[in-house]
């Protein structure tokens, strides 16, 4: 067995510092936002999850209209994507498994390639 691929946490660690100041730079407002809340709220954060955000606070949205997502600094950089998710199971007593993986395969290219409106 190979073993793991080791990384060089010296430079994660400055790749990390780099991105965390040009994110600082270019969220000047949603860092003040954040800031402001982490002396509201335990932790800074509503729900723990958030604590796990990778990088010195979160985007925080000003305005949202279709899939375009504006952040209160006035990036439009957020695209919102459709997303539908479908769990399907076959009783292999009634269908064979090879119908069943082409009904699949079939299924998975119709929604792929789906030109339709279905909002």
């Amino acid at each position: 067995m190979a073993a793991a691929p080791s990384f060089d946490r010296d430079r994660l660690r400055q790749l990390m510092e780099v991105e965390s100041e040009r994110f600082c730079a270019a969220h000047p407002h949603s860092l003040a936002l954040h800031e402001r809340a982490a002396a509201r709220m335990p932790l800074g954060v509503p729900m723990p999850w958030m604590l796990a955000w990778p990088g010195p606070c979160p985007v925080y949205v000003q305005t949202a209209a279709g899939a375009l997502v504006t952040d209160a600094d006035g990036n439009d950089s957020i695209a919102v994507r459709h997303i539908m998710r479908l769990t399907l199971g076959f009783d292999h007593r009634i269908i064979d498994g090879a119908d069943a993986g082409k009904f699949m395969a079939e299924l998975k290219k119709t929604l792929e390639n789906w030109d339709g409106d279905i909002g």
